[in-house]
């Protein structure tokens, strides 16, 4: 079975539409993995968007649409914990997940937006520097169920759900992998889960946090195959952190040129 990947549609915006329109996706996978950014969930009633989402998801059996940070753009996040859901019954092969986990065939799949921890060191910047604390409001429940703007502490408490959901998750399909249940262990998330090969371009920027998490030494004593990952927009070449292969097809911004390397058959083997 083939799983394709991409992330970072950003069908938001014209350009991106424009290069989608001439470049459609070829399907080359039974499964396709959109690792966040496809378009804000507030367009999600839009015609356009139900339209270019359901040729995007034609002819695969699944598609798992995990959010990233521009989903909840004009958007309230309700903290949920964790989720699995068809979003458009216009598209019933479509899932929307976030810190879930499903095995199909001998593979086992664990999906999260992840988030990344954000430090007090650059708590500031990032505040200030990020559109997320600016387009995006949160309903905390331990806070009365009042709409907020998103704060450093909603940030890194989806940060902080999220990892634990994925280290006890790999910990079961490690365990799984050893007993010979499954052969295989994919991760996907938005934010990047490793400072290594970190493209250099970004070096020294304070807002390096808001993009990528330092899971090095966790990935490198688990048993994961693979690792897709988007959001910082730029197609660094696969390479590896101890047995895992990281992977990510970002088209990113168009109008900034940020589409080039993006390829719409890129796969995975499972």
């Amino acid at each position: 079975m083939k799983i394709q990947y991409c992330s970072d549609l950003h069908l938001e915006f014209e350009d991106n539409l424009n290069f989608l329109s001439n470049c459609p996706i070829k399907r080359v996978g039974d499964i396709l993995i959109i690792a966040g950014d496809l378009v804000p969930f507030a367009n999600l009633s839009k015609a356009l968007y139900k339209s270019e989402i359901a040729d995007l998801c034609k002819g695969f059996e699944k598609v798992f649409w995990l959010p990233g940070n521009h989903e909840y753009y004009l958007y309230t996040h309700h903290y949920e914990s964790s989720r699995c859901e068809q979003p458009l019954k216009e598209v019933p092969n479509l899932y929307l997940v976030d810190n879930y986990s499903e095995r199909i065939g001998n593979t086992q799949l664990i999906l999260s937006t992840m988030w990344s921890h954000i430090s007090k060191k650059n708590e500031k910047a990032i505040k200030y520097g990020m559109n997320d604390f600016r387009y995006i409001t949160v309903l905390n429940p331990a806070k009365g169920g009042e709409i907020d703007s998103l704060e450093i502490a909603d940030f890194n408490y989806f940060n902080k759900e999220a990892v634990r959901f994925l280290k006890k998750e790999v910990k079961k399909a490690a365990k799984a992998k050893q007993a010979g249940e499954i052969e295989r262990i994919l991760v996907a998330t938005h934010y990047v889960p490793t400072k290594e090969h970190y493209p250099e371009i970004y070096a020294d920027s304070p807002l390096n946090e808001a993009f990528a998490q330092d899971l090095t030494d966790f990935i490198v004593s688990n048993p994961i195959d693979y690792w897709i990952y988007g959001h910082h927009h730029f197609n660094q070449p696969d390479f590896k952190v101890g047995s895992t292969h990281l992977l990510t097809n970002q088209l990113g911004y168009v109008m900034r040129d940020e589409h080039e390397g993006f390829d719409w058959e890129r796969w995975v083997e499972v």
